[in-house]
């Protein structure tokens, strides 16, 4: 998918040129662009590129054209700077062939009337009309209500045809008039009451409108003094720079009136040239200012490309809905000592502005500097603030400044502000930041951190989280929730109420509150953001509340699955027309952005190389209509780092450090389930080898063994050492290698040492450095062949995607279509059957089946799902038992060395997932080593090469608990009972009747929407076996084998004391 690239400047114009690939379309914003020039030196400028303005309403403009060794352009919807293009030299074209002029300034068109590769196309048909939010994003439309169509005329409507026109029925005006504008230039619109004897002071409403919102009156600058009862609706203020224009000239300033009212209009700057300074190419002048006025509102309006958009001073009960103001260089919106506020339902976004942090940029900006009053009775609600395309800015900052620097004291605290229902996708830490004030409620605002244009780069990390934070001196302050990047300012205050939010981050998946867990990922940092049903967000009732959107809207999910780092589960379940699932019959199309394409509604996709994925859904429904949603997936690669990928082949230690890799370039295997770290050493004596401060570090000891450390986040430290002989000179192979809790060395192709061990610690801020950091000894010797991979066993030979669920068929029968979900809903998802059949098993010689131990009628209550070889599944609920079918040979359930056997739909056992209580047990037969049966993200169980039994379980939280057999060993080909047993935070492994391990954890994971699989689901390894009963209960009775009953029975039901539920994660804090 090409997307349109958007330029603002010209030399961002040029930059864009210069790396245009055929095909590209280039939008440009409104403004001056000198000459354009397609050429490159040496080389034909690329085919069917396409340039054009962003908003036909607000064209581009140019001096001169030049196309050199050109062929297929199109240049759409360009104006010219006529006089100078008159000269003529600036016009050229060599070898120029295809060209297509469409919708282009006439004069430009004249220029190329005598040239034959020339094409003249008119515009096409929605490109003449103005629009408000005519900026890159068009999400922002439904922010507005501009006049879609003309109105009719009310009776006594004046129809007025020129500035002249409107000046008599404005001097003739008493009150109640309807001033109808035909299209066309109206010049400065100015009134002033009382001077020179003019009325401005109208006893009712005089209403300036525009006949034609496709026609509008245009005026260039409107000034109202000591005005009253008067209305501009669907006009266009058009500023344009002059040279010598300070930057406080104003488009529209209204003064000492009231009364008046600018609705469904457009209000537009300019860029400033000429000046010889940073400033060219920036936007200009002020947008609207509102100064010593009562009851005015901005309504419906655009308001774009300004140094300030809108200035609210010394004035009263002023409202601000529905506007959309963008394209700003410096503030939206100041406001200072005003009295009655409301600030509710606009779009700020796209701030550009001077590089760096060289000016204070605020979307909303509230002070008290020069002012004789705090501003008071303030609301700001269910705005979006975006930072779009834009620089980092402050989104909602009220420093009070004459308090915090101690020039005034409680009589300068602001008043009564309620901020709430907003949603803030910036770059900079004040996402709603208040000096001090009395009477302050922030409530189900959601902040998050998202990425901008190249202005957004400098803040990185929490400096670049949008949080809340309030003076420590303010008073009668409720925050509540809210879902926010942190909260700044409450140390226990007894004025304040603080609690009830949620407090998300966006880089660790494994952490709690990670966006990923609360929003729908294609919507994540766009102006759609919506909230993920059963996530952190939806759970708890924080953040802004979200409108069903109208139309066909493509979103779609991405969850990671725990263990498998090439995997990803793809569900445009998300998806809706009219706030509703899509109807039956809908296509839900992928590409993964890595050459692969498939069909269905939910896909679990593993890719075979890392890297960025550019993942794109598109719908298409029965009816034609289709819709897009792209979001860029991130797959971090096996190879991290390697001596090779730097250029090197050998490392001599010597003295000191010897080489520094950056930490960035390691960090992602320490949070990896599989890493290794691989290479060969020769030399002699005893020392440092490499390190990763506070992780791992490895050294030859004076006994010649290699001595490796590894450290985990809980500071536990699991130390390997080899045997003696690595110091002889000789060149050795080294392999550190940690999968599933187990930590081993490999010298020279055995194995010198093993020992259970947790993932890396994490913290700090060290590099990875060869030769010791702070001057101790270092190895004599030589490093070579050095590298690092994680999860290298993860990913697949090609790219592997399976679907799970379908795109609901088209109707049979469409003159009686199903009835939809009620608008507003997420739709359920589609019943997959209760088992997918694998390979069915031959015949076999085994030994003979053999049922689990009898239940008692407790135990038959809770039974959820059984196998038994030879009758296949069976699922129990509410409505008796039904027959799933599945594999139904004598003998049992043959698991081949690949592929998945059997499959359960997750319906028939969702019900241990989160559950304080299960019970699963297996019984089988079988060799060689490999998956038994998984519930993928929350339980994996699996036979290791050693042949004994390792479970992984999974939390909600992320954490994996592992229980391994030890020294029991399954793959001799004998019949073994496993028993899984989990009650009061406790989990169990029995092995043929032994308590093989246990340990302590939360109740299983119920992420994901994974059907339970009896063999490895993307083509693993399976262990060789024949699977003959299995059971799974939603209660955890006493394990009872026959030759440890009462062992058993007394083992489960001891719990030392401590056995405690564990409290409300730190993320949510109760109110109170």
């Amino acid at each position: 998918m090409t997307l349109p690239t958007t330029v603002y400047t010209a030399a961002a114009l040029q930059e864009a040129l210069a790396t245009a690939a055929p095909g590209a379309r280039i939008e440009l914003a409104g403004g001056a662009f000198g000459i354009l020039e397609l050429a490159r030196p040496g080389a034909p400028f690329p085919a069917g590129v396409t340039i054009a303005a962003a908003d036909p309403f607000d064209p581009p403009r140019f001096t001169g054209v030049v196309l050199e060794r050109v062929e297929g352009v199109v240049l759409e919807g360009l104006a010219v700077d006529w006089p100078a293009l008159a000269a003529g030299p600036e016009i050229r074209l060599v070898e120029a062939d295809g060209i297509t002029l469409r919708g282009t300034a006439p004069q430009l068109q004249a220029a190329f009337a005598d040239h034959s590769g020339v094409t003249v196309e008119p515009a096409a048909p929605d490109a003449a009309a103005p629009r408000a939010g005519h900026g890159p994003r068009e999400a922002d439309a439904a922010s507005f209500t501009p006049l879609a169509e003309p109105q009719p005329a009310p009776a006594g409507a004046i129809r007025i045809e020129d500035a002249e026109g409107l000046a008599r029925a404005l001097a003739a005006a008493q009150g109640g008039e309807v001033l109808l504008l035909e299209g066309g230039q109206y010049g400065r619109l100015a009134l002033q009451h009382g001077r020179m004897g003019q009325n401005a002071e109208f006893a009712s409403e005089v209403v300036i409108r525009s006949a034609d919102p496709d026609d509008p009156a245009v005026f260039d600058a409107v000034t109202l003094r000591g005005a009253a009862n008067l209305s501009l609706e669907g006009v266009v203020v058009d500023y344009v720079y002059s040279p010598g224009d300070p930057h406080w000239t104003r488009a529209v300033s209204i003064t000492d009136s009231r009364d008046i009212a600018i609705r469904d209009s457009v209000i537009d700057g300019d860029l400033a040239r000429g000046t010889g300074s940073p400033a060219d190419g920036l936007a200009t002048g002020g947008g609207v200012q509102v100064r010593g006025a009562q009851r005015v509102t901005l309504e419906g309006n655009d308001i774009a490309r300004f140094r300030t958009g809108v200035t609210l001073e010394e004035s009263a009960d002023l409202v601000m809905r529905g506007n959309a103001l963008h394209h700003m260089r410096n503030d939206a919106l100041d406001v200072h000592q005003v009295t009655g506020l409301l600030v509710e339902d606009n779009v700020f976004r796209d701030t550009f502005g001077l590089p760096g942090w060289t000016e204070h940029r605020d979307m909303i900006q509230v002070w008290t500097t020069g002012t004789t009053a705090p501003s008071r009775d303030v609301t700001i609600r269910g705005n979006l603030f975006d930072i779009g395309e834009g620089g980092f800015t402050q989104t909602i900052f009220m420093r009070n400044e004459l308090v915090d620097k101690g020039l005034a004291g409680r009589e300068m605290f602001y008043r009564d502000f309620v901020i709430e229902e907003n949603v803030i996708l910036n770059n900079h830490m004040h996402g709603i930041n208040v000096g001090e004030i009395d009477g302050l409620l922030i409530r189900n605002n959601t902040l998050l951190e998202t990425r901008g244009g190249p202005q957004s780069e400098p803040f990185e990390g929490a400096l670049g989280r949008p949080s809340i934070g309030v003076a420590e001196d303010a008073l009668n302050v409720v925050i509540t929730g809210n879902a926010t990047g942190g909260l700044r300012g409450f140390s226990g205050q007894p004025s304040w109420q603080v609690g009830g939010n949620a407090v998300l981050q966006p880089d660790d998946p494994s952490a709690p509150g990670f966006y990923g867990d609360s929003f729908v990922a294609s919507t994540l940092g766009e102006a759609g953001l919506a909230v993920l049903p059963g996530g952190l967000v939806d759970r708890l009732g924080v953040g802004a509340a979200a409108e069903a959107p109208q139309g066909l809207v493509a979103r779609f999910h991405v969850t990671a699955e725990p263990g498998e780092a090439a995997l990803r589960v793809f569900d445009a379940r998300h998806s809706l027309l009219d706030g509703a699932p899509p109807p039956a019959g809908t296509r839900y199309e992928w590409s993964f952005g890595d050459g692969s394409r498939a069909e269905g509604m939910v896909l679990r996709h593993a890719y075979a190389e890392g890297g960025a994925h550019d993942v794109v859904l598109t719908l298409r429904l029965p009816d034609g209509r289709r819709a897009e949603a792209g979001l860029p997936v991130e797959i971090a690669a096996p190879e991290l780092w390697s001596f090779a990928e730097a250029g090197r082949g050998a490392l001599d230690l010597g003295r000191g450090v010897a080489l520094e890799v950056a930490r960035a370039e390691v960090a992602p295997m320490l949070t990896a389930e599989e890493y290794e770290i691989a290479f060969a050493v020769a030399g002699r004596g005893a020392g440092e080898l490499f390190r990763l401060q506070g992780s791992f570090s490895a050294q030859i000891d004076r006994s010649g063994r290699l001595v490796f450390r590894a450290s985990d986040a809980a500071g536990e430290e699991t130390r390997l050492v080899s045997g003696p002989g690595l110091a002889d000179g000789a060149r050795h192979e080294v392999a550190l290698r940690y999968e599933a809790g187990r930590l081993e060395l490999w010298v020279d192709g055995a194995r010198a040492a093993a020992e259970e061990a947790g993932p890396l610690a994490r913290d700090g801020a060290h590099d990875l450095t060869f030769g010791h950091p702070w001057g101790g000894a270092n190895f004599d010797g030589r490093i070579t062949g050095f590298a690092l991979t994680q999860n290298a066993s993860d990913f697949p030979e090609r790219p592997e995607t399976e679907v799970i669920t379908p795109g609901a068929p088209a109707p049979e029968t469409p003159e009686t279509p199903a009835t939809p979900p009620q608008s507003g809903t997420q739709p359920d998802p589609v019943p997959s059957p209760g088992i997918e059949p694998g390979m069915e098993p031959a015949p076999g010689s085994g030994p003979a089946p053999q049922p689990l131990p009898d239940l008692d009628e407790a135990a038959l209550d809770a039974l959820l799902l059984d196998f038994a070889a030879g009758r296949g599944f069976t699922a129990h609920g509410d409505a008796g038992p039904v027959d799933l079918g599945g594999p139904v040979a004598a003998d049992g359930m043959a698991l081949a060395p690949t592929g998945t056997a059997a499959r359960v739909a997750l319906e028939h056992v969702d019900d241990i997932l989160g559950a304080d209580s299960f019970a699963i047990d297996l019984a089988f037969t079988g060799e060689g080593h490999g998956d038994l049966f998984r519930r993928q993200g929350s339980l994996v169980v699996v036979v290791d090469s050693h042949g004994e039994l390792r479970v992984r379980a999974t939390s909600d939280d992320g954490t994996v608990t592992v229980l391994e057999s030890e020294d029991a060993p399954v793959d001799d080909g004998l019949r073994h009972e496993m028993a899984l047993r989990f009650d009061a935070g406790r989990l169990t492994l029995w092995l043929d009747g032994v308590l093989e391990d246990e340990a302590r954890m939360d109740p299983l994971s119920q992420n994901g929407r994974h059907d339970l699989t009896f063999g490895h689901s993307w083509g693993g390894r399976n262990f060789d076996a024949v699977i003959d009963a299995f059971a799974i209960r939603s209660e955890a009775p006493a394990y009872a084998h026959a030759a440890h009953a009462d062992e058993a029975t007394e083992a489960l039901l001891l719990c030392e004391m401590g056995c405690l539920a564990q409290a409300v994660p730190e993320q949510f804090f109760p109110l109170g």
